[in-house]
């Protein structure tokens, strides 16, 4: 497959890179581009590593390039993980299946790792000629997936088992959410009496055998009522915590 008019997109014209990134919906979309899901669940058995849909519902096509980063790694670093192919084109109408596999095994044994799966998606334009050409922008869209890698042998929790498992507390002005399970932890909805937590800070997971603050006024009192986002980019039931769990830490 050649892209000689895609490389030529790239290097001639303006490209705004428009980030989407998703919480809580199973399906990714926009734009007319769908992502099989919001997060990838990575086993460690997956030798021949995990396949990845993307489906192009819109009119054009698209030019997908994609990586697995790693958060806060160094430029530095070697991947972890490859994905194949990393430049591919996706017709109007149609979708392809990524490949990702993981190219070092070397991640902790005993909990969940986070990366982040990368899929910029660089629309198709029409080539104009003379000012038109050199004032052309494009709007691609780049999507950022959370990807567990899970190593094998780890304890199968349900959804309920691991919202049970978690301590909450009220340490002055913040919520500190404590997970004992080797899995990351992520929170769709908090409340706290009459006071929601502010939804953009919930996108901080809990790490797996770590904790977690969100800001929360002090002197707050009331019932804690939260939702989770499950395994498969959903989300799960209310789960409630009666005030004997939930108190000020001296």
């Amino acid at each position: 497959m050649k892209f000689s008019s895609w490389r030529a997109l790239l290097f001639f014209h303006f490209i705004w890179l428009l980030p989407i990134t998703s919480n809580s919906q199973n399906v990714l979309k926009y734009d007319g581009i769908a992502m099989q899901s919001t997060r990838v669940i990575y086993p460690e058995s997956a030798q021949k590593g995990v396949a990845f849909k993307v489906t192009n519902y819109s009119n054009m096509a698209y030019l997908l390039q994609s990586q697995v980063t790693e958060p806060n790694a160094s430029g530095q670093k070697k991947p972890d993980f490859i994905v194949l192919p990393p430049l591919e084109k996706v017709n109007e109408k149609d979708s392809v299946v990524l490949m990702i596999k993981a190219i070092n095994h070397k991640m902790p044994k005993d909990r969940e790792s986070l990366f982040t799966l990368n899929i910029r998606a660089i629309p198709n334009q029409k080539k104009e000629e003379g000012n038109a050409a050199r004032s052309q922008i494009i709007i691609a869209t780049q999507n950022h997936l959370k990807l567990f890698y899970r190593p094998d042998g780890l304890p199968k929790y349900s959804d309920d088992e691991i919202s049970k498992k978690l301590v909450f507390y009220r340490d002055k002005g913040r919520l500190v959410v404590k997970n004992p399970t080797p899995y990351y932890v992520t929170f769709d909805s908090i409340k706290v009496g009459n006071n929601i937590i502010d939804p953009s800070s919930l996108f901080e997971m809990v790490p797996p055998m770590g904790q977690q603050q969100y800001p929360l006024p002090e002197n707050t009192t009331g019932e804690l009522i939260w939702t989770l986002i499950d395994r498969d980019g959903g989300v799960t039931q209310q789960y409630t915590s009666e005030l004997s769990l939930f108190s000020s830490l001296y």
